[in-house]
């Protein structure tokens, strides 16, 4: 299992997946499905509060499917708020980029591009699929430089990508 990182700790090159291969092309870490932040009794009241409003907005106008529309959604945002990541190993070598156990072969991909943050960076993975949304992966410790200089022996960077939208939204709601 990968070294969990506390606050003053640096994130390791590679953990300890990696170490003791042959294989130098490769590099492995174990993080979360995506970053979990705790939400507090506020948060939730928040979230609550603003459901409460436009159930009322939604009252005046006798829009009844939109009231429907409105309970469902704060419940189901409230239920998936609670929702744990699990931990997934990420490895890259030579056959390509294993998610899990999905695996995505080099010539799947298009591109990739690293969006550092406070709790560690992420790295987004453009695919060959038209219907196959951006991959986020979550650095959770593991060092961005070492990922990049692996990546870039076989995907273009693209350095004008920066965090995608609902990752942002999803930081600043802290959902």
């Amino acid at each position: 299992m990968a070294a969990k990182q506390t606050k003053n700790q640096q994130p390791t090159a590679v953990d300890e997946l990696s170490t003791g291969t042959a294989d130098t092309s490769r590099i492995a870490w174990e993080a979360p499905s995506f970053a979990y932040y705790d939400k507090s009794w506020l948060w939730i009241a928040g979230v609550v509060a603003v459901g409460i409003i436009l159930l009322g907005v939604f009252i005046y106008l006798r829009d009844f499917s939109a009231m429907a529309v409105v309970v469902v959604g704060t419940l189901v945002f409230l239920q998936q708020s609670r929702k744990k990541p699990e931990q997934l190993q990420y490895v890259i070598d030579q056959s390509g980029i294993t998610i899990g156990a999905t695996n995505y072969p080099w010539s799947t991909l298009k591109s990739f591009w690293l969006a550092a943050e406070d709790e560690g960076g992420h790295l987004y993975l453009e695919t060959t699929s038209r219907f196959s949304p951006t991959r986020t992966i979550h650095l959770a410790n593991v060092e961005p430089a070492e990922v990049r200089a692996r990546l870039m022996q076989r995907l273009p960077e693209r350095t004008t990508q920066g965090e995608e939208l609902s990752d942002r939204i999803l930081r600043i709601l802290r959902f």
